[in-house]
């Protein structure tokens, strides 16, 4: 597993395999200007409240990753530092294997969050923008064979921008 905490930033992770932690995979909390480029994040997490990457904190970049098969969530985007992360040009696929709860992209609270380019298939949802959430941005993602909705819109997020996905085959 691997925590960045309190204040750290400018960090980057390359090419790296992420797996088999009882927890987290990844836990970003409020830390900035993390990235995640390239890397295989997977089969981390023994319930659906532990997740692929966790991520409370600004300006975080995950781009080019294989996130699967892990408890929870693939990408949660979550706490009162989430703003800004970007999450684009991954293959994000058979998270929440522990549970009933698990998107491959949930973005919560915090502003500005952008899904892009993503490749999402296999979990509960492909992408949630849930309750809090400001101004998140979903663009030009793939996502199909979800177990319940294709996108999910919480009524409790507001300015919520989603243009340009495909979104097929899933069972809601």
């Amino acid at each position: 597993a691997v925590k960045i905490d309190l204040s750290s930033h400018h960090i980057r992770f390359q090419n790296c395999e992420i797996k088999n932690a009882r927890n987290q995979g990844v836990l970003i909390n409020d830390a900035s200007f993390v990235e995640f480029i390239r890397c295989s994040i997977h089969d981390n997490g023994l319930t659906d409240f532990t997740h692929g990457l966790y991520l409370n904190g600004a300006d975080n970049l995950v781009d080019g990753c294989r996130i699967y098969s892990n408890g929870g969530w693939g990408v949660h985007a979550y706490g009162s530092t989430s703003t800004r992360n970007v999450i684009r040009n991954n293959m994000i696929y058979n998270n929440a294997k522990a549970g009933a709860r698990g998107p491959g992209i949930g973005l919560y609270t915090g502003s500005g969050q952008k899904a892009y380019n993503n490749l999402i298939w296999g979990n509960q949802e492909g992408i949630a923008v849930g309750e809090g959430a400001t101004n998140s941005k979903v663009h030009n993602n793939s996502i199909y064979k979800n177990a319940r909705y294709g996108v999910l819109i919480d009524p409790l997020s507001s300015s919520a921008e989603v243009l340009n996905n495909i979104v097929f085959a899933n069972a809601a």
